[in-house]
């Protein structure tokens, strides 16, 4: 890595930190509480942050692109968020590109791994199989 990347990285690094501070900073609003009350508006907030991000992740289920509306995504288009969709769809996009002179790269395992979605060996293999994508062929994170 670069030093470039690394100060790239480190910008990236502080800039987080400081937003993460700064909406700690609102939440707990007085500096002068004591630690069971300071303790109690984090859990509250973390609550609030993890409820938040739950539902926008079932609201992107209910809404779906034209473009993930084909038969090979139909058991999973409302039970999975936007998200991991569009990934799934990527994966999808290389297998069908995939040909004799524009060979997929060797199997890994890195991106099931990572992200608990079927990597495009997978998706290949079902398409050669003429079989959909299920809710099984996805990690329960």
């Amino acid at each position: 890595m670069s030093s470039v990347e690394l100060i790239k990285e480190d910008v990236n690094f502080r800039t987080k930190v400081k937003g993460t501070h700064a909406v700690l900073k609102r939440y707990l609003q007085i500096s002068v509480d004591d630690l069971h009350s300071v303790y109690e508006k984090i859990s509250l907030l973390l609550e609030n942050q993890y409820n938040k991000i739950k539902e926008l992740v079932e609201k992107s289920k209910t809404r779906v692109s034209h473009t993930h509306n084909i038969p090979f995504y139909a058991r999973l288009v409302t039970n999975i968020s936007l998200y991991a969709l569009k990934k799934i769809h990527e994966q999808f996009t290389k297998a069908l590109h995939a040909s004799y002179n524009n060979p997929l790269k060797p199997y890994t395992g890195s991106f099931y791994a990572s992200m608990g979605l079927p990597c495009v060996h997978m998706i290949q293999e079902h398409l050669a199989n003429n079989q959909l994508l299920n809710l099984n062929d996805i990690h329960q994170y």
